[in-house]
């Protein structure tokens, strides 16, 4: 996991123009802590299910208690950010079939660190922190999720501790989204709301199951990082990758 996390602060601390020399980015990947992204993923599997449609109101189960924890975390990171980091939830009412056709909230958990020289400037990273078992439909069944995608939750809150410490020239958000097993349901509210503010988006990056290395079938690969990617503009449909 810390492979993956350094690749994706590596990439914001370059795109959000970090004010200091490349010699200072190195001591701030040096304050990542694999053990503090591990027991995020640990807390977020213990609320037992975090199905979007599981319970809201108990504080020690379902998708409700999950996003309260990860505010909480959150806002305690923001706390110690001299009011570089704020944190704020954002929501909108989506459906599809995996919501039985009916609307639901969708909640984000959005961690917000204002650049000094260009706010305007805007760079994402996401990591979505429902889940689900094999049977998709159901909210009340263990769903722990590690992988998919405490990991990429655990990769977010890591990133905005330590960049919360730094000015940064533009903007970064990091967010908790809701609703991806249902359909990228909580992403699609984040970008309609970016659509309808007119938010000036440079660049986006989600992280969703990363940091394993142990195939189904037993083979070892931590060496390989996947990215994929839409088409560049004008591109042919066999150019997106992934590495």
């Amino acid at each position: 996991m810390r492979r993956a996390l350094l690749i994706a602060i590596a990439i914001l601390l370059a795109t959000a123009a970090l004010h200091a020399q490349c010699a200072d980015v190195a001591g701030i990947v040096g304050q990542l802590d694999a053990a503090r992204m591990k027991q995020t993923v640990d807390k977020l599997v213990s609320f037992g299910t975090r199905h979007t449609l599981s319970d809201t109101t108990s504080d020690t189960r379902g998708i409700g208690a999950a996003r309260r924890w990860i505010f909480d975390e959150l806002s305690r990171v923001a706390a110690a950010s001299n009011a570089r980091m704020t944190v704020a939830y954002q929501s909108s009412m989506q459906q599809a079939a995996r919501t039985k056709n009916v609307p639901v909230e969708m909640i984000n958990v959005v961690a917000t660190i204002r650049g000094t020289a260009d706010p305007d400037r805007i760079y994402i990273a996401t990591g979505h922190y429902d889940s689900i078992n094999s049977d998709v439909m159901n909210a009340t069944l263990d769903a722990p999720g590690a992988d998919d995608d405490a990991s990429g939750v655990a990769v977010i809150m890591e990133v905005a501790r330590v960049l919360s410490q730094h000015p940064l020239e533009a903007t970064v958000m990091l967010v908790a989204v809701q609703g991806e097993e249902q359909g990228l349901l909580g992403s699609r509210g984040l970008a309609e709301e970016a659509a309808a503010k007119k938010w000036n988006v440079e660049g986006m990056i989600t992280n969703d199951i990363v940091g394993g290395t142990v195939g189904g079938e037993g083979d070892v690969d931590n060496r390989t990082i996947r990215i994929f990617s839409a088409n560049p503009k004008g591109a042919g449909e066999g150019s997106a990758r992934h590495w």
